[in-house]
């Protein structure tokens, strides 16, 4: 079976889907990706359905070999720095990771998540209808853990993509860095206007 390796990971490297609702009455939160419409866009470019699982990777940085068979990938990201075996690729991406291939993520000049979704299906046991990774709570991903290195994440399903890399054309991710978007928590009354 197709696999992506794990050769390197920083911190807060995680395997997210859409996340794990209807459980917060009971303590657990949803998890699901910080950027949701960077994940759904990178899940979109390898024909997956938009909450599928993919890697969400922080500024820590990750590199990923796949092992058994070329593996369609899509990468998106905010101005992060994301090379294919030494070569630069742009920081949305869709390609064709062959084995052995090196893809190298690691931050940029702005931006704090991207995503990295394969063609096919990262076959991880969900936990309660979910294979988010909740850390805190030690839920969904592999082992409820960050990614490291070492680790083999099985692509059930998986394909080959783009012969050659090209640029995503997303123009809904082109937002205005100086401009943060909140949603208030549970707690929103603790805190003054």
């Amino acid at each position: 079976m197709t696999a992506l390796v794990i050769e390197a990971a920083g911190p807060g490297i995680t395997l997210q889907d859409g996340g794990r609702h209807g459980y917060l009455r009971y303590g657990i939160t949803a998890a699901g990706p910080m950027d949701p419409l960077m994940h759904a866009t990178a899940n979109r470019a390898v024909g997956n359905p938009l909450d599928a699982a993919a890697i969400e990777v922080s500024t820590g940085g990750l590199t990923v070999v796949s092992k058994g068979g070329p593996l369609g990938i899509a990468m998106v990201s905010r101005s992060f720095r994301i090379a294919l075996d030494g070569a630069a690729l742009p920081d949305a991406v869709a390609a064709t990771l062959e084995p052995g291939q090196a893809l190298t993520i690691r931050a940029g000049a702005s931006g704090a998540w991207g995503y990295l979704a394969v063609r096919g299906r990262i076959d991880v046991a969900p936990v309660l209808g979910s294979t988010a990774t909740h850390t805190r709570s030690g839920l969904g991903g592999l082992d409820g853990r960050g990614l490291a290195a070492g680790d083999r994440l099985p692509v059930a399903e998986a394909r080959p993509g783009e012969v050659s890399p090209h640029r995503l054309i997303a123009p809904w991710l082109d937002r205005d860095p100086r401009e943060i978007r909140v949603v208030l928590g549970p707690q929103d009354d603790y805190f003054a206007p």
